[in-house]
C-alpha cells in the first residue's frame, strides 16, 4: 500500500498509467518532427524556413524524454527486485533487437531497392552495425546500450539511491560540460581531423554517455515517485508559466544562433546544451500534466492504443510519411495554406502509423515486428 495525492491509501500499481500519455505525446512528437522536416522543401522563404525548423528545434526535447522513460521504466520494474542479467538480457533481445533488424533489412531494401544481393548484404550490415539502415533507426542501437549496460547501472544505483541529488547534480554538471565542449570546439569545427569528422560527429548520437542524465533522470524519478506527487502538487502550477518562459527564450537563442552561424543544421544541433535545460522543463510539464491527466483518464484507449504501439510507430512512420509525401501532398490543392498541408501530413502519417501497428499488435506473429509478441508494460 501506498498514499496517494491526497495522502489516502492505495495499492501500489503495477502499471504507471502516467506513462501512457508521455509515451503517446513522445511519439507524436517524433512523427511531426519528421513530417515538418520531410516538408519543408515546400517553404519558399528562408524566413519561413527559419520558422519551421524553430518548430522542429522545440520538438527535439523527444529524443531525452525516451531516455528518461527508458531509465523511469527500467528501475520501477527492476530495483529493490530479484533480478537476472541473463534473463534480462535475452527478454531486451526478443522485444528490441528482434525489431531492430527486421525494419532494418525492409528499410535497406526500400531505400536501396536496385542493389544487387551482395552489395545488399554487404550494406545491411554495415547499417545494421551503425544504425543507418533508417534515419531514426539511430535510437534503437542507443536503447540497446543502456540496456547492455543496466544490469551494472542496477548495482550503481543502489550504491547511490539515498544520494539523488548528489548524483544527478554531477550528472547533470558532467552532461552539460560534455556538450558544451562537443557544441562549441567539436561541431563547430574549431577542432578538426579525420576521427573527429568520420567518426565522432556522425555517430555521437547513438553514444549512452550522451543522454546518461536523462536515463539516471528518470531512475530517481521511480526511486522517489512518491516525493515527485508530493513536488508536482505543491509546485506543478507554475510549470505553465515556466514552459512558456523556457520556449520564448530557447526561441531567441535559437534565432541568435542563426544570426551568428547562418547555419540552421548548427543552430538546431540536438546535441548543445540548451536542449538539455530546455528537455528538464518540457519532462517535468509532462510529468505534470499526465499526473493531471491521471484523474479522469480522458480519451484513455486512445492514449493507450497509441502508448501500446508508440514503439512500433517509432518503426514504422518513416516507411509511411514517404508514401504520404510521394503520393498524398501531390494531391492537395495549391490554395491549402502550406501549413494546413504540413499538418495534414503530420495527421495521416500518425494515424496511418497507430492504425497499422494496431493491426500488427493484435496479429500474433506479427506483433513481434514493434516489440509486442506477448503482453509487455515493462
Amino acid at each position: 500500500m501506498k498514499d496517494n495525492q491526497d495522502g489516502v491509501p492505495v495499492p501500489v500499481r503495477a502499471h504507471i498509467f502516467e506513462i501512457d500519455l508521455i509515451r503517446a505525446v513522445t511519439v507524436f512528437s517524433v512523427v511531426a518532427l519528421h513530417c515538418l522536416a520531410s516538408t519543408q522543401f515546400l517553404v519558399p522563404a528562408v524566413s519561413s524556413l527559419y520558422l519551421v525548423n524553430l518548430f522542429i528545434h522545440l520538438l527535439h526535447y523527444n529524443r531525452e524524454m525516451f531516455m528518461f522513460v527508458t531509465g523511469l521504466v527500467l528501475t520501477y520494474a527492476y530495483f529493490g527486485k530479484p533480478f537476472s542479467a541473463k534473463k534480462f538480457w535475452l527478454r531486451r533481445a526478443l522485444l528490441i533487437l528482434v525489431p531492430y533488424l527486421f525494419w532494418s533489412i525492409i528499410y535497406v531494401k526500400i531505400n536501396n531497392h536496385t542493389l544487387g544481393l551482395e552489395a545488399y548484404l554487404k550494406l545491411l550490415w554495415h547499417d545494421i552495425l551503425v544504425g543507418e539502415a533508417s534515419y531514426q533507426l539511430y535510437y534503437i542501437l542507443l536503447a540497446l546500450e543502456f540496456y547492455i549496460l543496466f544490469p551494472f547501472f542496477l548495482i550503481f544505483l543502489k550504491k547511490v539511491s539515498k544520494h539523488p541529488w548528489t548524483t544527478l547534480s554531477i550528472s547533470f554538471l558532467f552532461q552539460i560540460f560534455f556538450l558544451h565542449l562537443d557544441y562549441n570546439y567539436l561541431q563547430s569545427g574549431i577542432f578538426k581531423s579525420d576521427l573527429i569528422t568520420n567518426f565522432i560527429l556522425p555517430f555521437q548520437d547513438r553514444i549512452f554517455i550522451t543522454y546518461q542524465f536523462f536515463f539516471i533522470f528518470g531512475a530517481f524519478t521511480a526511486i522517489y515517485m512518491k516525493d515527485g506527487y508530493s513536488f508536482m502538487k505543491k509546485f506543478g502550477k507554475f510549470l505553465p508559466f515556466v514552459v512558456i518562459t523556457s520556449i520564448i527564450l530557447y526561441s531567441i537563442y535559437y534565432y541568435y544562433l542563426i544570426g551568428i552561424s547562418k547555419n540552421i543544421f548548427y543552430a538546431t544541433s540536438v546535441l548543445q546544451p540548451s536542449v538539455t535545460i530546455y528537455s528538464i522543463v518540457i519532462i517535468l510539464f509532462f510529468l505534470w500534466l499526465a499526473i493531471s491527466w491521471v484523474k479522469n483518464l480522458k480519451l484513455y484507449k486512445v492514449v493507450k492504443l497509441t502508448a501500446d504501439t508508440s514503439f512500433g510507430i517509432y518503426f514504422v512512420h518513416v516507411a509511411i510519411l514517404s508514401l504520404v509525401v510521394k503520393y498524398l501532398l501531390p494531391l492537395t490543392p495549391n490554395i491549402l495554406p502550406l501549413s494546413l498541408k504540413m499538418g495534414l501530413v503530420i495527421a495521416v502519417t500518425f494515424t496511418t502509423s497507430v492504425l497499422f501497428c494496431a493491426f500488427l499488435l493484435k496479429t500474433p506473429l506479427l506483433a513481434w515486428t514493434i516489440g509486442r509478441g506477448r503482453k509487455e508494460n515493462k
